[in-house]
């Protein structure tokens, strides 16, 4: 619908127009569910990051043996 005129009591329509219009918004819901399938950098990233992370487990057997090996090199230190 182009125009409504209501003293006339006339419309004013246009396939053209409606094509447009639905064309439109189809280009529109197309590239939206585009968008939402496509991951971001940012995505792919992220995902590598949490994959890689150390779990809480590894970072307490590097803490103990860190620790291990600091006590062996001061026995050694002191050693005569």
């Amino acid at each position: 619908m182009i125009s409504i005129e209501p003293e006339d009591k006339k419309m004013g329509l246009s396939i053209r127009a409606a094509e447009s219009a639905d064309g439109q918004e189809q280009i529109k819901a197309a590239r939206a569910r585009a968008a939402a399938a496509r991951p971001t950098l940012g995505d792919i990233m992220q995902e590598e990051l949490k994959a890689s992370s150390p779990t809480k487990a590894t970072k307490k057997r590097a803490a103990k043996k860190k620790k291990v090996e600091e006590e062996e090199s001061r026995k050694r230190a002191h050693r005569p």
